[in-house]
């Protein structure tokens, strides 16, 4: 769902990012053709906490009903960053789907308990990374997902 990127320092161009390409387009229908991948980005953006998913930054295939996120600039928040938009955190919580399903419950465990994040806080800035630890862990707790914004 979320597409491979590298990163990579080329000389005389300088750092950057290569993204594969993800084909689709940013199309509503992912909500009503593809639920349980629109459910899945839910909880992957509340997880990360992806301040800026708006109807522009996901590509939705329709012929093979493939839902890709794309665009995550703003992830990674800290209590307190601002949340721009939250599109499929905030719809799946208008459909009353709140609850962790046992799937995402045990990935939290197996984030948690590996001992840096599963490799994440190798490349994440420190206070990012324990503001993860501490959504993940309130997450599993709780055994629902955020409201948006709440990092």
């Amino acid at each position: 769902m979320v597409p491979a990127a590298v990163l990579r320092d080329l000389p005389g161009v300088g750092a950057g990012v290569l993204v594969n390409w993800r084909d689709g387009q940013p199309d509503h229908a992912v909500f009503q053709d593809a639920r349980a991948q629109a459910h899945a980005a839910a909880f992957w953006d509340a997880l990360v906490g992806q301040q800026d998913r708006h109807a522009t930054n996901f590509r939705y295939d329709r012929q093979y009903r493939r839902l890709a996120l794309i665009d995550h600039a703003f992830s990674f928040a800290r209590p307190g960053d601002l949340c721009h938009e939250a599109l499929f955190l905030r719809w799946r919580r208008s459909e009353h789907g709140t609850a962790l399903q046992a799937s995402e419950k045990e990935a939290l465990e197996r984030l948690l308990e590996s001992d840096d994040l599963m490799g994440l806080r190798r490349f994440i800035a420190s206070d990012r990374a324990d503001a993860l630890e501490d959504r993940a862990q309130s997450m599993l707790n709780r055994k629902v997902l955020p409201m948006p914004g709440t990092f």
